[in-house]
């Protein structure tokens, strides 16, 4: 969840605190996606999507931040502007970056962080990292074939797999439509039902 999720995107357009609460209630996990899913500016602006997001979406909600998920942002300020970093949260895209100094903001703040330094399918049974696991996002230029492909691949391979979904892009151009996302979710429940998968969300 971004924390200013009800004005600074129009991805949670309709979607209040209370709806949100009922998902934790109900054994949904909460993390943390930055302020507003931007670009930033120096370590303050870095400072606050990591630390002051969390806060904020604990204040709003009334419930636990579990972890920090990494936001892809599109970079639209200078290095010089974002206080030094060539890419906003120094990319993360690699395991040695995880000795820089968002890094260690992100380690001193939350128990455990996506980013794109780690491998999305882990074994069933397996530790994966607590930081750096990465995910695949099934609404940003995704086919339904590719998604269903997924979903074979965890099956066949006894694998978890984290899937995030940008729910306001789907039905843009170059991704998938809302009823093809219907149909992959009605995948993944027939193969819950058939106890070839388990779901945690």
């Amino acid at each position: 969840l971004i924390s200013r999720w009800r004005t600074d995107q129009p991805w949670g357009a309709g979607t209040t605190a209370a709806d949100i609460k009922s998902w934790v209630d109900n054994g949904a996990e909460l993390w943390s996606h930055g302020l507003d899913h931007k670009d930033y500016l120096g370590y303050e602006g870095l400072r606050a999507n990591i630390v002051d997001s969390k806060a904020e979406i604990e204040a709003a909600i009334n419930a636990r931040v579990m972890g920090f998920s990494l936001p892809g942002v599109t970079p639209v300020y200078t290095t010089e502007q974002r206080g030094g970093q060539s890419l906003p949260y120094d990319g993360l895209t690699e395991p040695q970056h995880w000795y820089g100094p968002t890094a260690r903001l992100i380690m001193d703040t939350y128990e455990q962080a996506e980013a794109y330094s780690g491998g999305v399918y882990y074994p069933v049974g397996a530790h994966p990292p607590r930081y750096g696991r990465g995910h695949v996002t099934i609404s940003d230029g995704v086919t339904l074939t590719t998604a269903l492909g997924w979903l074979d691949k965890v099956k066949r391979e006894k694998s978890s797999l984290r899937v995030m979904c940008h729910a306001g892009n789907l039905g843009t151009p170059g991704c998938m439509t809302l009823a093809e996302f219907k149909t992959w979710l009605d995948a993944v429940v027939a193969a819950w039902n058939a106890g070839t998968i388990d779901i945690v969300s």
